[in-house]
């Protein structure tokens, strides 16, 4: 003979307004004590269902709306071998929310918001990698841009040697420029100096300031060497 159907309060064993606590206390409870026995589907049944009554009354969203659905008398029984398999007409006609079942609104709504939340994610990786790479991109081109202007000399003979060390200079100009850009990434990453932090922290940052100054003293030598803004 088929048990008689139960609210999922019931199967926990609590009161309809039970607190979140007393629902983990009581989930809990009724796992230990139906954990002993002999192993059979029965056994397995009745763990599957009281898990699935934990896991919609330990929502307060689910929670709500099975309240809901008990106040209007169209609450389901979740685990279909506590209650007789209905007649299919009756299946036909039943009209209720559907808790019980993969089908259920609650199911559809956590699977389209799910599909949602994964559709903002992958279109948000989609528009976000190329940004970076081409912003990437652009200080590299930028860099190369200056270097190359850099190397342009001013119509008429220019000596070998003149020439040999403006080009050494504009490639440590170029260097200087791209090294101090990665210096700023670091530091950035890194933060500022001070007390709160460890040794090995202070001391490479102190150290990165400290090559971003002598690298800016190289970058404006050149600069002011050949007249560059």
């Amino acid at each position: 003979m088929q048990a008689a159907a139960k609210n999922l309060y019931a199967i926990l064993g609590v009161a309809p307004d039970a607190t979140p606590e007393q629902l983990h206390e009581a989930y809990q409870t009724a796992v230990r004590l139906n954990r002993d026995g002999p192993e059979g589907s029965e056994k397995n049944a009745r763990l599957e269902l009281i898990a699935d009554a934990y896991t919609l009354l330990s929502n307060p969203v689910r929670r709500q709306i099975y309240d809901a659905s008990l106040a209007s008398g169209e609450s389901r029984l979740i685990d279909r071998k506590l209650q007789p398999e209905p007649h299919p007409q009756a299946q036909q006609s039943g009209a209720g929310i559907g808790l019980d079942n993969d089908d259920g609104l609650l199911s559809q709504l956590d699977a389209e918001r799910i599909k949602l939340w994964r559709k903002i994610l992958t279109f948000g990786l989609v528009l976000a990698l190329p940004l970076l790479y081409f912003y990437r991109q652009s200080q590299v081109i930028q860099l190369q841009t200056e270097f190359i202007r850099g190397l342009e000399q001013p119509s008429g003979p220019q000596p070998y040697v003149a020439g040999k060390n403006r080009g050494a200079d504009f490639r440590a100009f170029n260097d200087a420029k791209i090294r101090l850009v990665e210096i700023e990434e670091k530091l950035q990453e890194l933060g500022p100096a001070g007390a709160d932090r460890s040794v090995a922290d202070n001391q490479e940052i102190n150290a990165l300031n400290d090559e971003k100054k002598r690298l800016q003293d190289i970058v404006r030598a050149v600069a002011e060497k050949y007249g560059r803004p």
